[in-house]
């Protein structure tokens, strides 16, 4: 796997999902803008175990402040763990 790829791509995703929940007024919940929330889900599910560890790990690189991108991606990862329960 190209690992700079994968930091890169999370990073960008979700750069753009905070960017469009600040752009959209009322909108609490940072889940709400699907096309990155597809992007991150397709990786989860169709890559295989080390994929995944990969994409998690760079997703849990970013939980560090107290800022919009921390809150995304912890939201983010809780979401993706509660909705793919039955998968391996």
């Amino acid at each position: 796997y190209n690992v700079l790829l994968i930091n890169s791509t999370v990073l960008l995703c979700g750069i753009t999902a905070v960017q469009q929940q600040v752009a959209t007024p009322g909108v609490a919940y940072p889940l709400s803008h699907p096309p990155s929330l597809e992007i991150f889900n397709f990786l989860v599910t169709e890559l295989d175990s080390e994929g995944r560890y990969l994409v998690l790990n760079a997703m849990a690189n970013h939980l560090r402040f107290p800022n919009r991108h921390t809150y995304y991606f912890s939201c983010l990862l809780l979401y993706l763990f509660a909705s793919n329960k039955g998968n391996e």
